[in-house]
């Protein structure tokens, strides 16, 4: 079923969209309901300013290489950044401090990847209110970046940024089941700014605005992602003139296939798996001399692996400056200056 409604996302059928549409209208108003009643009882706001990346998509929109990218921006000037998750696909709702050598099972993929990228001080927890109280107990910290929560209003926020994919710029977009969006296309409106993620090319701001009937009060970013160099996970050897198996568990395993190609890695077949998802290592063909995977998927896989796997790297730049617009929008300054 989860597959039915992706390809239905993609290339709508009619049918579909028929028996959808009611299911569609029930949710989008039940979502806004929930948004007005916790609106009215906002939580009392945090010792320092809280951003939260998060999108109105239910995934896929390359969101962790803008936290990534903003994170160290902020770093490079100086700001003390701590980072804060609900820890999605992790096999409980403890909070944890993430580690570099943390597992991803304890505390999610996309946590430990931000760590590993970052070296940022990070904390995971069910309820995100409660990870950003246990950050600031163990860390002095000017800022704190919330990965995901947009729809989490327990947590107060100065600032909102969506992630919204270029490709789907342009698109009529419905809410689940009939669409891929946990709130509708009007919510843009009301956030502190939206990035555009994975431009091929640069557009111009009013083109973007007039496609996402956006105010022109909203500041849009537009983020480029580059393709990094493979780099071996297990292994010292070269990737080069290796039968590889390109294996992925991501919201758009197409994007995954669009890197390797601009990196110009060539690969047997590509096995796209379920987000957050394991790989079974039973299950990959007999014929293969190793594996070309994301860093994401990397980070689950620990200890002494079957075969040898490569990672290829992806970073993304974001212009104009947003690391420069959120220090001047909340007026951050380094510790050693306040």
């Amino acid at each position: 079923m989860p597959h039915l409604l992706e390809r239905h996302w993609r290339e709508p059928r009619w049918y579909l969209s028929v028996l959808l549409k009611p299911l569609s209208v029930l949710f989008q108003t039940i979502v806004s309901g929930r948004r007005r009643k916790a609106l009215q009882n906002l939580p009392e706001k945090l010792d320092v300013p809280v951003i939260v990346m998060g999108n109105i998509h239910v995934g896929g929109v390359g969101k962790t290489p803008m936290v990534v990218a903003l994170t160290q921006a902020l770093q490079q000037r100086g700001i003390k950044v701590g980072l804060i998750s609900r820890g999605y696909g992790r096999d409980n709702d403890d909070t944890q401090t993430v580690q570099q050598d943390s597992l991803a099972s304890a505390v999610g993929d996309e946590p430990l990847l931000l760590v590993k990228k970052t070296h940022a001080p990070m904390i995971v927890a069910a309820k995100r209110l409660q990870a950003a109280q246990t950050l600031l107990q163990h860390h002095k910290l000017d800022v704190i970046i919330a990965d995901d929560g947009l729809q989490h209003y327990a947590l107060t926020r100065q600032l909102e940024l969506v992630v919204f994919p270029c490709e789907d710029v342009g698109k009529h977009l419905d809410v689940l089941p009939n669409g891929p969006l946990r709130e509708p296309m009007q919510r843009l409106n009301e956030v502190s700014a939206v990035i555009i993620s994975r431009t091929q090319q640069w557009q111009q701001d009013s083109v973007l605005r007039q496609k996402l009937a956006l105010n022109v009060s909203i500041p849009v970013f537009q983020a480029d992602i580059q393709v990094g160099e493979v780099y071996g996970w297990n292994t010292q050897e070269a990737w080069q003139g290796k039968r590889l198996l390109a294996v992925c568990g991501i919201g758009r395993p197409e994007q995954f296939a669009q890197s390797l190609k601009e990196a110009q890695v060539t690969y047997a077949e590509l096995m796209d798996l379920p987000d957050h998802a394991l790989l079974d290592w039973q299950t990959l063909p007999q014929d293969i001399d190793g594996i070309i995977t994301t860093e994401k998927d990397a980070v689950k896989w620990q200890g002494l692996l079957p075969l040898p796997v490569w990672v290829l790297p992806i970073n993304a730049t974001i212009m104009p400056d947003l690391a420069e617009w959120v220090v001047q929008t909340l007026q951050l300054a380094p510790q050693e200056n306040n």
